[in-house]
């Protein structure tokens, strides 16, 4: 019984941690990614007082070598401080490297968008909670058999 409940307790905190779609890099990485065509969409994210980037690649992108670490709807994150100059910084990096039509090798242009997002006390509730549960409710079992 206990050796069930440990691979349960294993697999449980294995899956937790290959559910992650996200994936933070730095904004170097970014930059590059961005002039090396491989980034499709770039979404800043207002949250409260916090700035960050959701940056998605092209699906050409995604059998190269840096990318294959990403799940199949996977995107890259990355912080910044100032949103109107990220943005201004970005685009300025895809018209020197794409040209001035912004258009990918895919035929679909590369975009930046801006969103506001609500901070919520839910985000990760569920993962968070099953980690801290967990543990709890083995050690109920353990009791109780």
């Amino acid at each position: 019984m206990k050796k069930l409940i440990m691979g349960f307790l294993a697999i449980s905190l294995l899956t937790i941690a290959g559910c992650s779609k996200v994936i933070e890099i730095d904004s170097d990485d970014a930059d590059q990614y961005i002039k090396n065509g491989e980034i499709k969409k770039i979404v800043i994210v207002k949250e409260g007082d916090f700035t960050f980037c959701e940056a998605y690649i092209t699906q050409e992108a995604r059998s190269y070598p840096p990318h294959t670490k990403l799940k199949q709807r996977g995107y890259y994150q990355f912080d910044i401080h100032d949103a109107s100059d990220a943005k201004s910084h970005m685009e300025a990096i895809a018209k020197s490297s794409l040209g001035s039509s912004l258009k990918l090798s895919d035929g679909n242009n590369f975009t930046i968008t801006s969103i506001n997002k609500q901070p919520s006390m839910w985000d990760g509730i569920f993962s968070y909670g099953l980690l801290i549960v967990s543990p709890f409710f083995f050690v109920f079992l353990l009791l109780v058999n």
